[in-house]
């Protein structure tokens, strides 16, 4: 799988991909790019290559898949519809006071959606699957910063995961106020909830704490630590409990599934022999503002037998991919369909590249 991932990741990108099997937490691929080549090191590696490795602008001695810390976008939206349905201020099939035309105004800002004609009046299971801006606008007002912030904290969103490797990289997400005094200086507005709520601002996550949570989902509410290793010791984190109920968890699997229905932003996405549902991803970054890269691609997802339970779980991250749905999702598509493929002993020459 890690081979075929490596093949099908476009070769002039930056990114990674994380897989796990729902069943175990049990990491099925583990994928950072660029990637460079172990038997350069063997019996000690050359002065000139070692130089060339650390000073790659592209980062190839960067694991991104445990170490990298991106934008979650929309595919942290998941978390915002299922902190508000455990919360009970809105339910599946609620519509938001304020029809999406293509953004709104908030105080003195005016926050747009990123369809520009908007989405009009829809219900929450409908804004997941159109991936609309100003129902998670709504809804992150309706949860409150403060509200917002404890319960992502306590979801986890500002720890690791706990996975056997000397080394990871824990979310950043705001605990408190004090995080905008300590790195701004000032007070946050009640504004801050808009770009959290929609997976910007000061939220950072790794592919694989996304990976975590997506688990979560495709197990129905927790998630053990991710293990390379399974004959290991036991990892030190326990591993992720939502604290969701049975009914919460359905209206977030549901969400996914017409992500990939037709009529969602990822319907190209789909599988010949496999239920396959998740959600995309466009994360701003640093040098997207400063007008000097495209956005970040992510899709977030699970697939397995037609009607049975998930069997894979996959993130992918295309750095300055462009969008979610054209870059990122059908990296994962391919790469669910190659492992259940395997898996089933169905010939895989046919998967379209």
């Amino acid at each position: 799988l890690q081979e075929w991932i490596h093949r099908i990741f476009p070769d002039s990108m930056r990114g990674a991909v994380v897989a796990i099997d729902p069943a175990d937490g049990n990491v099925l691929a583990l994928y950072s790019a660029p990637s460079f080549d172990p038997n350069l090191f063997v019996g000690g590696i050359d002065p000139q290559t070692w130089a060339a490795l650390n000073e790659d602008p592209r980062q190839t001695m960067y694991n991104k898949a445990i170490l990298g810390r991106f934008a979650p976008a929309s595919t942290w939206k998941l978390a915002s519809a299922g902190i508000a349905l455990d919360l009970g201020v809105v339910r599946p099939d609620e519509r938001m006071p304020l029809a999406c035309a293509g953004g709104m105004q908030y105080g003195n800002r005016y926050a747009r959606c990123w369809k520009p004609e908007g989405h009009g009046d829809i219900t929450l299971l409908e804004a997941v699957q159109h991936s609309c801006d100003v129902y998670f606008y709504q809804l992150g007002i309706r949860i409150g910063l403060q509200r917002l912030l404890d319960e992502s904290t306590r979801l986890g969103f500002s720890s690791t995961c706990g996975i056997d490797l000397p080394a990871e990289n824990p979310g950043i997400f705001p605990s408190g106020p004090d995080y905008w005094e300590r790195v701004f200086g000032q007070r946050p507005t009640e504004g801050e909830v808009l770009s959290l709520a929609i997976g910007q601002g000061p939220n950072s996550q790794t592919p694989l704490k996304m990976a975590q949570f997506y688990t979560a989902i495709a197990r129905g509410g927790s998630a053990p630590a991710p293990r390379l290793y399974p004959g290991g010791p036991t990892p030190d984190s326990e591993g992720w409990e939502l604290d969701l109920g049975p009914e919460a968890i359905e209206t977030l699997l549901e969400g996914l599934r017409r992500v990939t229905a037709l009529g969602g932003t990822a319907h190209m996405s789909s599988l010949e022999h496999w239920d396959l549902y998740g959600k995309t991803g466009t994360g701003e970054s640093n040098l997207r503002q400063a007008g000097r890269a495209d956005t970040d691609a992510r899709f977030a997802g699970m697939a397995g037998p037609r009607g049975g339970a998930p069997e894979i779980v996959i993130v992918v991250l295309v750095q300055y991919g462009g969008g979610g749905s054209a870059t990122a999702a059908p990296i994962m598509a391919k790469a669910a369909d190659f492992y259940l493929r395997r898996k089933y002993d169905i010939p895989v020459d046919t998967i379209q590249t």
